[in-house]
Formats: C-alpha cells, sequence, structure tokens
C-alpha cells in the first residue's frame, strides 16, 4: 500500500510540473505567434494557457485526478497540434508532439488502478495519436497552411519543437526507468529478507551457502554451518502469547547477527530455526567458539516482554566442510547434530 501511494505521489508530482512546463511553453508561443500575428493561433495558445493555469491549481488542491489530468493535458495537446498544423503545416514540426505524448501516456499510466482504464488509457491515446499524425501529414500534403511563414521561422519552430520533445522524453523515460528499478529492488529485497526478523530468509541462504561452497571448493578452504534451534519456544508461545513469540524470534536474531563475523551469514531458516555459516581456513576452532558464544549470550539474555521477563536457551547443530563432501551432506549433518543435541538434554552443541 505505501509502495503505491509513493508511487501515485511521483506520478501526481510529475503531472504538475509538466502543467507548469506546458504553461510556461505555451505562454511563450503565444508571445511569438502575437509578434508574428498569427491570430488563429494566438486564441488558441489564450485557451492553453488558462487551461494549464486552472488545471495546475486543481492538481495543487487534489481536486482532479491525475489520471484525468493526464487525459485532459493529452486532449489539449492533441487539439493544439491539429490548429498548428492547419495554420503553419507540416515543416513546423508540431506534428513530433504525436510522438512525445506515448512517453507521457505510458508514465501517467504506470501504478494506476483499475479505475483509471475508465478515464484513460495509453494504449487507446497512443492509436488516436497515431491516427492524428498521419492524417494530418496526408491533409498537409495536399493543402496549403492557413499562414505562409518564412523558412527561418519554419526551421525555428521545427527545432525549438523537436528539442522540446526530446526534452519530455528524456525526463519522463528517466523517471519511469527510475521507478521500474527502484521496484525491481524492492522485490528482491523482499524476495531475500525474512519480513518479521529481517534477516536472510531460507531462499536466500541456499544461494549464499551455494557461493561459500564454491569459494571453497575453488580456494580449498572450509566452511562450518550451525543450525539452531530455540529450546522450548512453543511454551513461550503458550504462556506469553504469539507476539511474545515474535519478540523473541526478532532479539534472538539481533544476538545472531551481533556475534557474525565478516566471513559470516546468518537467516531464519524456519519457524525457530536459524541457520549460520562461516568460512575458516585451517581449522575450525574459532568459528566453533564463536556458536558457542552465541549460545552463552542467548542463554544469558534476560527477555523482557511487557511486565514479564524470562529466559530461553537454544540448541545448535553443528558440520563442517573440508572438501570431501555435497552441500545437502553439510546442511544434513548440521540437522542431525542438532536433534541429537535436543535429544540429550538441550542448551548445548553438538558437532
Amino acid at each position: 500500500m505505501l509502495e503505491n501511494e509513493l508511487r501515485n505521489k511521483k506520478r501526481h508530482f510529475m503531472m504538475a510540473v509538466m502543467d507548469i512546463v506546458l504553461f510556461s511553453c505555451h505562454t511563450l508561443l503565444l508571445i511569438f505567434f502575437i509578434c508574428t500575428q498569427i491570430k488563429i493561433m494566438i486564441y488558441v495558445n489564450i485557451f492553453s494557457v488558462s487551461f494549464y493555469g486552472v488545471l495546475f491549481i486543481l492538481l495543487k488542491h487534489n481536486i482532479v485526478h491525475t489520471s484525468l489530468s493526464t487525459w485532459l493535458s493529452t486532449v489539449e495537446i492533441m487539439i493544439h497540434l491539429i490548429f498548428a498544423l492547419l495554420c503553419l503545416g507540416w515543416s513546423c514540426g508540431f506534428q513530433l508532439y504525436c510522438i512525445g505524448l506515448l512517453s507521457i501516456l505510458f508514465f501517467s499510466s504506470y501504478g494506476s488502478d483499475k479505475n483509471d482504464a475508465y478515464i484513460f488509457h495509453p494504449v487507446q491515446a497512443s492509436i488516436i495519436s497515431m491516427i492524428i499524425f498521419f492524417s494530418m501529414e496526408y491533409y498537409t500534403s495536399l493543402n496549403e497552411p492557413v499562414y505562409m511563414v518564412s523558412f527561418f521561422i519554419q526551421k525555428f519552430l521545427y527545432t525549438a519543437n523537436a528539442l522540446f520533445i526530446f526534452f519530455l522524453v528524456i525526463i519522463f523515460s528517466k523517471v519511469y526507468s527510475d521507478i521500474i528499478r527502484s521496484s525491481e529492488l524492492k522485490i528482491r529485497n523482499e524476495a531475500d529478507i525474512d519480513e518479521l526478523t529481517k534477516l536472510y530468509n531460507r531462499r536466500k541462504m541456499r544461494e549464499i551457502i551455494g557461493n561459500f561452497h564454491e569459494e571453497a571448493v575453488k580456494k580449498r578452504t572450509h566452511y562450518c554451518i550451525a543450525m539452531f534451534d530455540i529450546d522450548n519456544f512453543k511454551k513461550v508461545n503458550d504462556s506469553y502469547g504469539h507476539a511474545a513469540g515474535d519478540y523473541v524470534l526478532i532479539t534472538i536474531s539481533k544476538i545472531l547477527l551481533e556475534n557474525c563475523s565478516d566471513t559470516a551469514k546468518v537467516c531464519r531458516w524456519g519457524g525457530e530455526e536459524f541457520l549460520f555459516i562461516e568460512q575458516y581456513k585451517t581449522d575450525n576452532f574459532e568459528c566453533i567458539d564463536r556458536i558457542e558464544s552465541i549460545r552463552k549470550s542467548i542463554e544469558e539474555y534476560t527477555f523482557i516482554y511487557g511486565s514479564r521477563s524470562f529466559n530461553l536457551t537454544v540448541t545448535a547443530g553443528a558440520s563442517t566442510f573440508s572438501g570431501d563432501t555435497t552441500i545437502a551432506k553439510v546442511i544434513a549433518k548440521a540437522d542431525e547434530n542438532l536433534y541429537l543435541g535436543k535429544n540429550s538434554g538441550k542448551n548445548k552443541i553438538i558437532t
């Protein structure tokens, strides 16, 4: 929901900026047409300036929806370019707005809800823009424009229109690209992170273990895996409620992270189980000491939930890779050692 709100705010902001830009452009065109005494375009641009001034006010006060604003702006641009082509001909470049519209249309449709489809549809609007483009190309090839302007004015208007269209396409494409990239990054992060504990999830940890294993094989190093399980976790949920259980999982996750070295990673493997992996070069004593340190830190920690305080312990099963086994066997061995520890008194490490 928050992601959609941020996206809609960005669309709303971009359309407000677009209204200001178009208001400014039509003001300049109005001045230009007054100087060149092209009366029809003077009236058309007076309308356009008034239109964008009113539309900006309506957008600012959230009276007009972003999609409706886009539809209205699209209609105005189409009407304006038709009058400009009739009055000045094809060589002044106003037909380029049919192409420039496309980036605005599809940007504005991104993140819109289903109700917007009844007001504004980018594909339909694009088809209308294309029809106008080819229809006006055909018409202007057979008919002289209402006003005959000099070659210099034609080139000046064509260059100004082309530069403005390039500006529109670049800006809207950049913003659209940034929104897509940001959304994809957020999706990837959500796919890798456990929502409750903010640790890596099981899927991501399998990828990490694969990387550890590949590096260990290539560089002839080793790694140690430890599977942690919270002892008597069900009693916490039964005695204090599931919110207390969530608090315990979050707190233990923080303890695990605090005890991770630069070469270690940790994840929530599932339920109340956590998986720890650390790389080492020669022997696993330092790695086992770190696992013991985690176990002891949790044992000595006093959990305080509401007005109640309690203590918990964890059991861990550890196994190591030393160059002659598979990832599945290393994980299976850690899991096997974990349940040996659970069945032999808990609150211990089995290696």
